[in-house]
């Protein structure tokens, strides 16, 4: 049975894993039915990952002290001077864009293909 203080940390894990871009979900992996995962929110949210990737894969402690270190290396890299949010944003922008035109690409290849064989 679930007491008030465990459905406090899911929903305090949950809001941090918003803020970050990633949804938490349940996770069936190493048997256990207390394993969550880590993927991210949607489409927009971290591009550069699958939509159906488990970016990390634990308890609810080890996913809070996951997103903590994840903000940290954040913090630190805009400590550095070498990233901060907009540079972030503009790289994730640009892969959104690059991840498009593929798409587009492969879609028009194959309708060319589609309009040869007709």
């Amino acid at each position: 049975m679930t007491t008030a203080y465990e459905y406090q940390r899911v929903h305090q894990l949950d809001s941090m894993a918003a803020d970050c871009g990633f949804k938490v979900v349940h996770s069936n992996i190493w048997g256990s039915d207390a394993t969550l995962s880590l993927i991210p929110a949607d489409d927009d949210a971290l591009p550069i990952y699958n939509r159906s990737a488990k970016i990390a894969t634990g308890d609810v402690d080890y996913l809070t002290t996951w997103i903590q270190g994840w903000q940290a290396s954040r913090e630190y890299l805009s400590m550095l001077k070498l990233a901060d949010h907009k540079k972030i944003y503009k790289a994730e922008d640009s892969h959104r864009k690059r991840v498009k035109a593929a798409k587009e690409y492969v879609e028009r290849r194959r309708v060319l293909k589609a309009l040869k064989e007709a």
